[in-house]
């Protein structure tokens, strides 16, 4: 019986409703053959214009989910269906979307039909109606919103009967990273009135990868992605935060960070602090969507990047800074640096109302090593750690000096020798050559090392290495203000010197003798390379060392003899 009346009922829609279908697909597992076979009244048939009821293509839902009846529930004359619990599972885009809701809200085979809203225009009145309820500190970055209707078997929309139990959504697959590990971000879902007229924030938990609500009216849905910018007046701000960048300068130019700086004990080094372009300054430091910037609360002391302590005096310090705008100075705050270089500044700008500090705000000022640095003249190599940079200096005054070498001759002996001492004189500062000095005695023209004559004049006992013209020894000694010494003879061939002299007459020669120090670069100090040179002149009588005269006439035969003498 039931199917006949189920049979009638279609015919009758069949023919009356044509010109009224709905744009909604209504579901039913019935099979209409087996319906016609069984019915006891005639079934009239209609001819349907197919151009009538074709659904038209923009009215058609983007995602159905149907919940189909139960088949022998509906064969039971003269009861309706029994409602059963609500189960959806639908993949939206890269999204899944669950419902679930428990026997009793929603009437049998009931479906729903979900569609992600992507226009621009929609979304921003959605996001607008959303920031409305923001507070100032919060700011929405992402916005997905879903429109999820409900339809009963017949295509008619339904709302949950809320009395009968709770409708959970679970968004999937969505990320919740930021949310979950960020406190300053999180996510909520908001109901979206009909019409857009309005929007309200419900209760959402947000899981790893899943954002869930309690649905009680069914609509568009926004998941919005929320970041907070206020700040925790309790917490130190990082150091440099508040810094774009440092830097130590000398004559207007920033010392190197890649050499080392010689600079004077007394010089003036200039400090300077450059802050961020746009520090807001507020009364509670708290985010204000009026100003973009580094917030901070006014009244408020934040730390700086430290200073160099060797700038620094034994007393705190302090310095009022000020930042100029439209070509008037306004006070920032004051500025203090401590004997461990701690610095901060404390934001005491005298204002009331929100502003951003110029561009050009900077704490900048000249100061000189400090008393500590010039107590200790024997140190000279200092780094300075300004931030995260640093500068190697080297303080000229006390910088260790190279050694001065001389060199000296005495006369000649009976034996022909001259002694050359080397004498090497340290600083009162010296360097300290690692690797020690190493010494190259050259020897001029008219005079040979004599074998075995080196000493050392120090007490101990140093072996030359002779090729040639030259002498060569290493030697390492860096005691302060401290004479070395070394001495070897040579010596004087007279016949080389005067070679080109064929008379009786007083020769005055010359020999030359010169010694190159030199000493490898080392960690904070350069290369040495110094020399010094004698030149001897001498005095000796000399004959002629060849001689030739005729000793006879010329004879009858026209010849005549001569006499040659060879002096050695």
């Amino acid at each position: 019986m039931g199917r006949r009346i189920l049979a009638m009922l279609i015919c009758v829609a069949l023919v009356l409703g044509v010109n009224n279908s709905p744009s909604i697909y209504v579901h039913a597992s019935n099979d209409i053959n087996a319906i016609e076979e069984e019915a006891d009244t005639e079934i009239v048939e209609e001819s349907v214009d197919e151009e009538e009821t074709e659904l038209e293509e923009e009215e058609t839902p983007a995602e159905i989910v149907e919940e189909p009846a139960d088949e022998e529930e509906a064969e039971l004359e003269g009861e309706a269906p029994v409602p059963a619990p609500l189960s959806v599972n639908k993949q939206i885009g890269d999204l899944n979307i669950c419902i679930d809701a428990p026997e009793g809200v929603f009437p049998a085979g009931t479906y729903a039909v979900i569609t992600e809203l992507t226009s621009a225009g929609v979304i921003s009145s959605i996001e607008e109606k959303i920031a409305s309820q923001l507070s100032d500190s919060q700011t929405i970055t992402n916005i997905r919103a879903f429109d999820i209707t409900m339809y009963d078997a017949a295509g008619n929309e339904v709302q949950p009967d809320t009395d009968k139990g709770v409708v959970n959504v679970s968004i999937k697959n969505i990320n919740t990273i930021e949310a979950i590990t960020n406190p300053d971000k999180d996510m909520e879902v908001f109901h979206v009135e009909d019409s857009f007229n309005g929007v309200n924030a419900v209760d959402t938990t947000v899981l790893a990868g899943e954002v869930c609500f309690e649905a009680e009216h069914f609509s568009p849905y926004a998941v919005v992605s929320i970041e907070d910018h206020e700040a925790d007046d309790t917490l130190a701000v990082n150091e440099g935060d508040l810094v774009e960048s440092v830097a130590l300068r000398l004559n207007g130019k920033e010392l190197s960070t890649s050499e080392v700086n010689d600079i004077s004990i007394n010089d003036e080094i200039e400090v300077v602090y450059n802050f961020q372009p746009e520090v807001v300054i507020t009364n509670d430091g708290k985010f204000n969507k009026a100003f973009d910037g580094y917030y901070v609360k006014r009244n408020n002391t934040y730390l700086l990047p430290s200073m160099p302590v060797e700038l620094c005096d034994n007393v705190d310090r302090s310095i009022v800074i000020e930042n100029e705008a439209g070509g008037v100075s306004h006070r920032f705050g004051t500025f203090t640096y401590a004997p461990d270089g701690k610095t901060t500044i404390l934001i005491d700008d005298g204002q009331t109302d929100p502003y951003i500090v110029a561009t050009d705000a900077k704490a900048q000022f000249k100061l000189k090593l400090n008393n500590d640095v010039k107590a200790h003249n024997d140190k000279y190599a200092y780094e300075l750690v300004f931030g995260s940079k640093k500068y190697k200096i080297n303080i000229k005054e006390y910088k260790p000096k190279e050694p001065e070498v001389s060199k000296s001759a005495s006369e000649i002996s009976a034996d022909g020798n001259i002694t050359w001492t080397v004498t090497l004189t340290n600083n009162d500062n010296p360097v300290d050559y690692t690797e020690g000095y190493t010494f190259k005695d050259t020897l001029g023209e008219g005079h040979t090392y004599v074998p075995d004559s080196f000493k050392s004049l120090n007490g101990d006992t140093v072996t030359p290495t002779v090729s040639g013209n030259t002498i060569s020894w290493v030697y390492k000694d860096n005691t302060k203000s401290k004479t070395i010494k070394f001495q070897y003879d040579t010596h004087v061939d007279f016949v080389a010197l005067t070679k080109d002299k064929n008379e009786n007459t007083t020769v005055t020669p010359k020999v030359k003798n010169g010694v190159k120090v030199t000493a490898p670069k080392g960690e904070g100090y350069d290369a040495l390379e110094i020399s010094a040179s004698v030149t001897k002149q001498l005095s000796k009588t000399v004959a002629k060392w060849v001689d030739k005269v005729c000793t006879s006439e010329v004879n009858a035969d026209g010849e005549s003899e001569w006499k040659i003498t060879i002096r050695n």
